[in-house]
């Protein structure tokens, strides 16, 4: 039996031949958790028949939408994950603003385990064997202020080009 849980979405990414929806439970329009509506499929992707509303539209970023949820599948580091009910469709209730966003941001922690590097970077990796010590798989950060700085390789030369973003909300 389906039990719907109202979300507010904040991702909506592709992946495979469907979609990774996820956001934050609401109860009482207060933020309880982050929800990762799965399918029963291998890669748990989402189909666009499985994630439409009734009159056949696609959820969006910010929508805040009652999901049939049939049981908790949490899946190693991915606690958020809730098996879909296929055979219900999701409704929209209503649509958060961007003002919304800092009441539904979780704690101040770290983001992950550090120590754990690849070629391309540092601290951008988590070995599989201490996933499992995380939590959640998601966070929505607030920033009062952010930079951000991006390089890119020009191909037929040694040099590369930087920029650089500041911004504040």
């Amino acid at each position: 039996m389906a039990t719907a849980k109202r979300i507010v979405c904040l991702a909506n990414s592709r992946k495979l031949n469907g979609r990774c929806i996820a956001g934050k439970e609401l109860s009482r329009d207060q933020p309880v958790g982050w929800i990762r509506p799965v399918s029963a499929r291998e890669h748990e992707e989402v189909s666009e028949y499985e994630r439409q509303y009734q009159d056949g539209s696609d959820p969006r970023v910010l929508d805040i939408m009652d999901v049939p949820l049939l049981d908790a599948r949490p899946k190693g580091y991915q606690q958020e994950n809730w098996l879909l009910d296929p055979d219900n469709y999701w409704v929209k209730v209503g649509r958060a603003t961007w003002s919304d966003l800092q009441r539904l941001a979780d704690p101040v922690e770290p983001l992950w385990i550090n120590g754990h590097s690849t070629y391309n970077g540092r601290n951008d990796k988590i070995p599989l064997s201490l996933a499992g010590d995380l939590k959640s798989s998601l966070r929505l950060v607030w920033a009062d202020r952010w930079r951000a700085r991006t390089c890119s390789a020009v191909a037929s030369s040694v040099s590369s080009v930087a920029r650089t973003t500041t911004a504040s909300p």
